[in-house]
């Protein structure tokens, strides 16, 4: 599987396996203060395939942890 982010929706992370669109990861919009006064992020994952195995979705799953620290938690660390 592979993440990309379209630079006009920075915050959206479709999931392809192969050609196919299988899931999306996105971070959602969680209000101005909350935004500026807190870390917390919430994500959202969409399950696109209806063929995905289990071992598949908690992979995803993971990818979004792995997402949410390596691009949103470093960014606001530096």
């Amino acid at each position: 599987m592979t993440m990309n982010s379209p630079i006009w929706k920075i915050w959206t992370f479709p999931i392809k396996k192969g050609e196919r669109e299988v899931s999306v990861i996105e971070k959602k919009w969680t209000g101005l203060s909350k935004e500026l006064f807190t870390d917390a992020d919430n994500f959202r994952v969409r399950f696109i395939d209806a063929k995905l195995t289990a071992d598949e979705k908690l992979l995803l799953l993971a990818g979004v942890v792995f997402t949410d620290l390596l691009y949103f938690e470093t960014k606001a660390s530096s």
